[in-house]
């Protein structure tokens, strides 16, 4: 995928395939976005609930696109 359609895809839907988990070691699918004051996390849905209180009480913005787990996703392969 070129960068401009990675950037267009990330308008549209907020996240792709390519969006890594920040969590130390684990690597999955990023669900969800976190803006805080010193910058921006990525969260797997895992990661992110296990944390979810602390997430939102420490946030600027929260984009949470767990409900997209296991939905049908947009190839963006091609």
């Amino acid at each position: 995928m070129t960068h401009a359609l990675h950037e267009l895809v990330k308008q549209q839907f907020g996240s792709t395939g390519h969006d890594r988990c920040d969590t130390r070691e684990c690597g999955a699918q990023a669900y969800v976005r976190v803006e805080f004051k010193s910058g921006t996390l990525l969260f797997c849905g895992h990661h992110a609930n296990d944390n979810w209180e602390k997430l939102q009480r420490e946030s600027i913005s929260v984009r949470d696109e767990r409900a997209r787990i296991g939905a049908e996703r947009l190839d963006v392969s091609a």
